[in-house]
């Protein structure tokens, strides 16, 4: 039987590839580059996200299509030691240039697919160059609060007698409750390892009879299956 390479195998490749796509294949400064990965994508937290995400141990494959939908569709724009570059990112990948504008017809531009972005994250943080200790230590703090918000919204959008199901009897109170009440309750609790297995094994329930039956969410945005 063929030997398939370890997940840590997979990584170190692609952070090879990546090294050898800056050591001279791309026009744009490598510390360009950087910067502009440093910042995550649009969203309020995006880098908090992206850090905390990188902390828990995946396949390489895994990690690249958490970056591709961190990203999402869209673009930014940066001024770095004096030069103006504009970046756009969608499905396919992220594209730097030098200028306003991505569609101009410049030699000065790069593009990273998802796996180049990925395995370049990856080396930035195990160097310890992606972000201060201060920012990696607010990562966590950060995943908490969102989780909290999302079980909140989600909660809210159950239909009638499915929260009652999918959470202990003890925690509903807090949950008709308002907010922050509500999300300060359960960051609280989502810090309690035997709460949050336990939520966890009665939302992959939801998740399969949601895949059934959507009824059972009023609104659909923060669904189980999310």
């Amino acid at each position: 039987m063929p030997e398939y390479p370890t997940a840590n195998e997979q990584r170190r490749q692609i952070e090879e590839r990546a090294a050898a796509l800056y050591a001279g294949e791309i026009p744009i400064p490598e510390s360009v580059v950087d910067d502009i990965l440093r910042t995550g994508g649009n969203r309020a937290g995006s880098q908090l996200r992206i850090i905390y995400n990188f902390m828990s141990e995946q396949a390489p494959e895994e990690y690249t299509e958490f970056v591709k939908r961190e990203y999402r569709k869209g673009g930014k724009g940066f001024q770095i030691d004096g030069s103006e570059y504009s970046v756009w990112f969608d499905e396919t990948g992220m594209q730097i240039v030098v200028g306003h504008t991505v569609t101009d017809q410049i030699l000065d531009k790069a593009f990273l697919s998802w796996e180049d972005v990925s395995g370049r994250i990856h080396q930035l943080l195990d160097q310890g160059e992606y972000a201060p200790q201060s920012v990696l230590d607010a990562a966590r703090n950060n995943a908490v609060k969102e989780h909290a918000q999302a079980l909140a919204y989600m909660k809210g959008d159950m239909a009638e007698g499915v929260a009652e199901i999918v959470f202990d009897e003890e925690d509903l109170p807090h949950l008709h409750s308002i907010y922050p009440e509500i999300t300060d309750y359960l960051e609280e609790k989502l810090e309690d390892p035997q709460w949050l297995s336990e939520l966890n094994e009665r939302l992959d329930a939801l998740a399969e009879a949601y895949e059934e039956n959507h009824s059972i969410m009023r609104f659909h945005h923060y669904n189980p299956i999310n």
